[in-house]
């Protein structure tokens, strides 16, 4: 993904969620530009961790249907052969301080602890304000 869609949002001042599997096909310095884009623009990047075990993101996650829609990786031995590969050999990202497990927090507990976290305020549609 380029920084087009980062870019938009910044202009309009649009919110974004943007989940993010750091492996070793991404430029080492994808995070650095985007941070520098957004901040210069008068945006602000927030880092949460989310976490899965690798058996269970095998279990759960890589067959589920949605991830077809998004163009996510499904095959469970290419996700295997990644992870050989040294896919989670990518420079430490910013960390906030805020770790969740994907697989005990439910969608709008996350939202709840994110918006707690940053101290943003939640609008009545659940999503959150900055």
């Amino acid at each position: 993904m380029g920084l087009s869609a980062f870019t938009e949002a910044a202009k309009t001042n649009t919110s974004l969620i943007f989940t993010f599997a750091p492996e070793n096909t991404v430029s080492a310095d994808f995070v650095p530009r985007t941070i520098a884009m957004i901040e210069q623009r008068g945006g602000q990047v927030c880092f949460v961790r989310l976490t899965i075990s690798d058996e269970e993101q095998e279990r759960r996650r890589i067959n589920s249907p949605p991830r077809a829609t998004f163009k996510k990786l499904r095959s469970l031995d290419a996700l295997r052969t990644s992870r050989t590969n040294g896919a989670g050999n990518f420079p430490a990202l910013p960390d906030s301080g805020l770790t969740m497990d994907t697989v005990i927090t439910t969608p709008e507990e996350a939202a709840r602890r994110i918006a707690a976290h940053f101290a943003l305020a939640i609008r009545p549609s659940g999503s959150a304000t900055g």
